[in-house]
């Protein structure tokens, strides 16, 4: 199929961070206030989930520590209609959106950068400070 690239319309598409960081606790909480729905972190393209049973919009100005990296949170991450949307085996879900925008002002995760470059893996232990 043959493809142009060109320049983007009005509405950005790009993060405006490095690193997206979301955690288990938000993900347990938006399934809580959505049972019948399927909240799948692949829905809001983290670089990195944590696990964790705090969620991370508290960690807004505080370093995380994962293994060999040092990520300052900077921002919630405001989310999109791109949540909504159905990929792969994740069907169309309005409510996903609605729910975050209702009860937590649009933000779901947090923008990081980066500190300390390093070497991140499944499993490294996850330090605040």
């Amino acid at each position: 199929m043959p493809v142009t690239l060109v320049r983007e319309g009005d509405v950005s598409h790009f993060d405006a961070s490095p690193i997206h960081v979301v955690s288990t606790a938000s993900l347990q909480w938006l399934q809580a206030r959505l049972p019948q729905s399927r909240v799948d972190e692949r829905r809001f393209r983290p670089n990195i989930t944590v696990s964790s049973d705090e969620r991370e919009l508290s960690w807004i100005g505080k370093t995380v520590c994962i293994g060999g990296v040092e990520l300052r949170v900077t921002a919630p991450t405001g989310r999109c209609v791109m949540t909504t949307s159905a990929q792969t085996d994740l069907p169309f879900d309005p409510k996903i959106l609605r729910c975050i925008a209702q009860e937590a002002g649009e933000d779901f995760g947090v923008y990081a950068e980066v500190v300390q470059p390093g070497r991140v893996s499944r499993g490294d232990p996850v330090t605040l400070r």
